[in-house]
């Protein structure tokens, strides 16, 4: 076995430990990756990696370039730089993801999201139902993020995700149909519309949903139908019942053609 590295003056330790903040996170171009499945995910898909953290037992399956990169460290260090509650003993320093946007296909539009949690779970709903390419606008959360990261649960490493801004949305209402989430009175349920064409779906902040710079520039604005007794849906669930509807009637099209 290699020399396991014991002290936490390490540089990769400390590379591991500074990479948890995002403005490391933002000055480096690295992210982190935690646990055995995302670490193969991540090794299957084609993210960079520039080190394997492995504890004193951990075993990944590795070719010999990967394995060059790996680097070990006491189970007792390898605790302190895990963010699990049963650490799995493998943790991976990678690139920043460049993915490009293809602009030919639906698009999936996030506004504002600043919910770990609610951002994981919809880039993992997103391949799901087919919507591969997603927009962010606004303050979103980092997509980096140690939660976002493990609820995309690999999803991450399969979808592109690139910031935009307003002008973008306005360029898109030349080829995609527009709709926006919405609470307002002038807004559509949503199973009234039975046909669609290629469109960009825009998911809301949390407590505000879509800012109205933003829903006056969608060509319609949406509802999801709920009981009288419950105001609004979490942001997560309603991006999954809109990509799912949305990708519904739009997939009968296409098999129409």
């Amino acid at each position: 076995m290699s020399n396991i590295i014991t002290s936490g003056n390490n540089a990769i330790v400390k590379k591991v430990k500074s990479l948890k903040l995002l403005k490391n996170r933002n000055k480096d171009k690295l992210f982190l990756v935690e646990g055995f499945k995302m670490a193969q995910e991540a090794i299957q898909s084609q993210v960079e990696i520039e080190n394997i953290i492995l504890d004193e037992n951990a075993n990944l399956d590795l070719d010999e370039k990967l394995q060059k990169k790996v680097v070990r460290v006491k189970d007792s260090l390898f605790s302190q730089l895990s963010d699990l509650k049963n650490p799995e003993g493998a943790i991976l320093i990678c690139k920043e993801i460049e993915s490009e946007i293809d602009f030919d296909e639906n698009l999936l539009i996030l506004d504002e999201i600043r919910d770990p949690g609610n951002m994981g779970t919809i880039i993992r709903t997103a391949e799901a139902f087919n919507y591969k390419n997603i927009l962010l606008l606004g303050n979103c959360v980092d997509i980096y993020n140690s939660k976002v990261l493990r609820a995309t649960m690999g999803s991450i490493f399969r979808v592109s995700i690139n910031q935009i801004d307003i002008k973008t949305i306005k360029d898109l209402r030349h080829t995609h149909t527009i709709l926006a989430t919405a609470l307002d009175e002038d807004s559509i349920d949503i199973t009234s519309m039975t046909k669609i064409p290629k469109h960009a779906i825009i998911i809301g902040n949390e407590s505000h949903g879509v800012r109205k710079e933003v829903s006056d520039l969608a060509h319609k604005k949406v509802i999801i139908p709920i009981s009288e007794n419950i105001d609004s849906l979490n942001a997560a669930i309603a991006s999954s019942i809109s990509m799912f509807y949305f990708n519904l009637i739009y997939s009968k099209k296409e098999k129409e053609v």
